[in-house]
């Protein structure tokens, strides 16, 4: 097997556990017994400390960081990691699965204009379509069989954008630990410090883990592991086999997956103009993957992760 036929399917295993894991929130929030909010703290928390383990046993100087950097990774952790895990779990428990997933890959995007408007890049024809593309999708995703209606509430919709605004915050400002730290410690603080935050701002009680059944406490070991640490590891590890620009490509499959398994296990179907609509946004996310070097420096420099001493990824 060669390296680039390896990149591809560890690029394609993690963005499949991706689009399966918003299926997976979507089915223990239609029990009633996990909110979205329990479901973030406690995706987080385990994540944090399994990775951190990990860590901690295999590469434990990855982990040494100065007290200065502590303000960077509560930043990091906050406004990045705690508020786009809440913001798109919030919105798959309002909307579609697949809505909620396209709804947050509008980050490129937001990102695109970002470099434009602050960092005098030039818009170029690429990023001019790719924005038309992204708006043209986002508009025929919410609004569903018809112009004169949206699919979504208002709380959802409010909640859908905003996953996308800080997950293009997260993949802004995690440039920066990502080259100085590596992929994985950035990680791994940032899940750290959204786990705390979000247990100091909502603490949650024992008797809400007396209502858990162990069906769920299974679902919450396969989303902080098969739903964030192994994807995650399968798609910095892809990174060392495959170009950013192809991983980038690839990775687009999420939300199709994420379609699909809604539809197989929830039985949630798009309308035509939604699908359409879905198209266009990933259709927005290639062109800017496959645009010049310079035109896409913010994707790809988040994703290229350092070397952690002694490790490939």
């Amino acid at each position: 097997m060669n390296s680039e036929l390896k990149g591809l399917i560890l690029i394609i295993t993690a963005a499949s556990l991706w689009g399966i894991s918003g299926t997976v929130a979507k089915f223990l929030f239609n029990g009633e017994a996990v909110s979205p909010l329990a479901l973030v703290q406690i995706r987080l928390f385990l994540s944090a400390v399994l990775l951190g383990l990990y860590l901690l046993i295999t590469h434990p100087d990855s982990l040494r960081i100065k007290w200065s950097d502590l303000c960077y990774f509560a930043i990091l952790g906050v406004f990045g990691m705690a508020m786009v895990q809440f913001t798109y779990l919030y919105t798959v428990s309002q909307a579609n699965v697949a809505v909620a997933v396209f709804l947050q890959y509008l980050s490129p995007a937001i990102v695109a204009v970002y470099a434009v408007v602050f960092r005098w890049e030039k818009l170029g024809w690429n990023r001019a379509m790719a924005l038309t593309l992204a708006l043209g999708g986002s508009v025929l995703i919410l609004t569903g069989s018809g112009l004169g209606t949206v699919v979504i509430s208002c709380r959802g919709l409010i909640s859908g954008l905003a996953s996308a605004f800080f997950a293009a915050f997260y993949t802004l400002y995690a440039q920066k630990g990502a080259k100085k730290f590596g992929a994985w410690t950035t990680l791994t603080y940032s899940l750290g410090f959204g786990a705390f935050f979000w247990l100091l701002v909502a603490p949650p009680s024992l008797d809400q883990f007396g209502e858990y059944t162990t069906g769920d406490l299974l679902f919450f070991l396969y989303i902080a592991i098969f739903a964030t640490i192994v994807p995650f590891g399968l798609y910095f590890k892809g990174l060392t086999y495959l170009h950013a620009t192809k991983a980038i490509i690839t990775s687009t499959l999420e939300p199709v997956m994420a379609a699909i398994t809604a539809y197989l296990i929830l039985g949630e179907t798009m309308a035509p103009q939604q699908m359409l609509g879905g198209v266009l946004i990933v259709c927005a996310v290639i062109i800017l993957a496959t645009a010049q070097r310079e035109a896409v420096s913010p994707l790809e420099q988040v994703a290229e992760p350092r070397k952690i001493s002694g490790s490939t990824t």
